[in-house]
């Protein structure tokens, strides 16, 4: 399992049957990826970029594939972001699509954290310093 810089914050929680379901029919596809907490209390990937924004608690260090899995989730740090699109500006706050991918933040978004290194395209694997529970609104 590739994960973050060592030493970081990292949470576990069971993953949510949408998540396991995207995994399964995708393997690999939502790690590095925003996630939130579902109501039953499960990670999610999580769209910080609707309104309202869902709140993000981190980003997915790992990839389970079935429901109740540990999700390993880091919360703050340096961790890999995987990319919604081209992110050419180092330094952009960064926020989520519905896919749990990285976009550039808008005025209503919920931010993961800032960029630390450039994406050519949608899949890229990008750095960011994340810095959670950073609401706007």
């Amino acid at each position: 399992m590739a994960t973050g810089d060592s030493g970081q914050l990292t949470i576990t929680l069971p993953c949510s049957a949408a998540m396991a379901a995207t995994e399964a029919t995708t393997p690999l596809s939502t790690q590095f990826c925003a996630v939130g907490i579902d109501s039953a209390g499960r990670a999610i990937l999580i769209q910080g970029n609707t309104s309202p924004a869902g709140v993000i608690i981190g980003i997915l260090q790992n990839h389970p594939n079935a429901i109740d899995k540990p999700a390993v989730i880091q919360v703050s740090g340096k961790s890999k972001f995987k990319a919604g699109g081209a992110l050419a500006t180092i330094g952009t706050k960064l926020s989520s699509t519905a896919a749990g991918r990285a976009i550039a933040y808008a005025t209503t978004d919920c931010i993961v954290g800032i960029q630390l290194s450039v994406a050519g395209a949608d899949g890229d694997v990008i750095d960011v310093l994340i810095n959670p529970m950073i609401f706007i609104d």
